[in-house]
């Protein structure tokens, strides 16, 4: 169910207060942007700062609302194999903010990932931004806002989003999904903040490639090459099929009208849409992958260095790391970072998983 007031969310208490009273006070922003790191409910506070906008204090537009078709919430993902903003969807965007709106006093525009837009699409919203018209609210959603150009930036008002607190996701697990108290502390103290990784891992969609990668970090060594090649192919894998499970959630989500009612021009917009969200999922769950490693050798300079469990980022592997501490010849941590580095860029460059993640084993010495 898509959420419509703010008592239905979770964390950053401060930004709820914020849009609570810009809403009262009517002197809402044209153009907002909503920052933080993934997973932390970003594009819900977006949704309902757009349905309390569309719907006022009568509750007329909820169930269209509800079933995400009304005409004045236009929401834009990145699109295609690539997962970026095209410059015909932005020029689209354009269009639309001047046209009047169809049903509601007011007309919404939810980009997301933000940071996805190449420059020279985003500078196509830059008159857009500098003269927006009245009833017309744009919200941006980035976890790197870095990445946004600077003359987009600073048009809009930026709310930083925090993470969430261990005891916010874990009484959350537990009331809305009825998570055992035991695995909902767990998948707290794993999510590090984020809630859509928390239920990700309290659903059992995620977790086997860290369990994968830190077991085999565990054991200090691969063994021979022909493993080393079989474990990157097995992870690979893992990382395959989070991907294809992202894409059957995508396509539950955007063919809600059957195909048969759409023309060719929708239905080709929804495949681009459905390449996008796959696209950015395999992105983000590789990009996990790295900070599944990353942590790992942090972790084990922690321990060496004696700094307490509770700062510990796996702590359900701190008796391995106190083992691997002791066995010592590891990497220096700024080597395991620039080999992550160069196996994130090589995965941009289109590089195979499978490929990117022996490289990464054998510049890490794992045989």
């Amino acid at each position: 169910m898509i959420p419509t007031k703010f008592t239905q969310l979770i964390g950053n208490k401060d930004i709820k207060n914020y849009l609570e009273k810009m809403l009262q006070k009517r002197a809402v922003a044209n153009s907002l942007l909503f920052a933080g790191p993934d997973g932390i409910g970003k594009s819900q506070f977006a949704q309902v700062l757009a349905a309390r906008l569309i719907c006022g204090d009568d509750g007329l537009h909820e169930d269209k609302i509800q079933k995400g078709t009304h005409p004045d919430i236009h929401v834009y993902r990145p699109e295609g194999k690539l997962g970026l903003h095209s410059i015909q969807s932005l020029r689209q965007l354009c269009d639309e903010v001047h046209m009047p709106p169809y049903e509601s006093s007011w007309k919404v525009f939810i980009i997301h990932d933000a940071d996805r837009m190449l420059s020279y699409s985003a500078n196509a919203l830059l008159k857009t931004f500098e003269e927006p018209p009245p009833n017309t609210l744009i919200i941006l959603l980035s976890h790197k806002p870095s990445a946004i150009i600077p003359t987009i930036i600073s048009r809009c008002r930026v709310l930083q989003f925090q993470t969430l607190t261990e005891k916010e996701i874990e009484d959350y697990l537990t009331l809305r999904y009825q998570t055992d108290p035991n695995l909902a502390k767990n998948a707290a103290e794993l999510a590090h903040g984020s809630i859509g990784r928390a239920v990700h891992i309290a659903l059992q969609k995620s977790g086997s490639q860290r369990t994968t990668i830190l077991d085999t970090l565990s054991q200090g060594r691969i063994g021979t090459y022909k493993e080393l090649l079989a474990m990157a192919e097995r992870i690979a894998e893992q990382v395959e099929t989070a991907r294809k499970n992202a894409e059957e959630s995508a396509k539950e989500e955007l063919y809600k009208v059957p195909t048969e009612y759409l023309t060719a021009t929708q239905q080709q917009a929804l495949e681009k849409e459905l390449d996008g969200i796959t696209s950015i999922a395999f992105v983000n769950e590789a990009n996990a992958l790295f900070e599944h490693i990353l942590s790992w050798y942090r972790d084990l300079e922690a321990v060496r260095l004696g700094i307490p469990k509770n700062l510990v980022i796996n702590r359900d592997y701190h008796t391995a790391l106190e083992q691997a501490a002791q066995r010592g010849n590891t990497l220096p941590l700024d080597e395991v970072q620039k080999a992550i580095g160069e196996a994130q860029l090589s995965l941009q460059r289109s590089t195979s998983l499978q490929i990117c993640l022996e490289n990464l084993f054998l510049k890490l010495r794992m045989i």
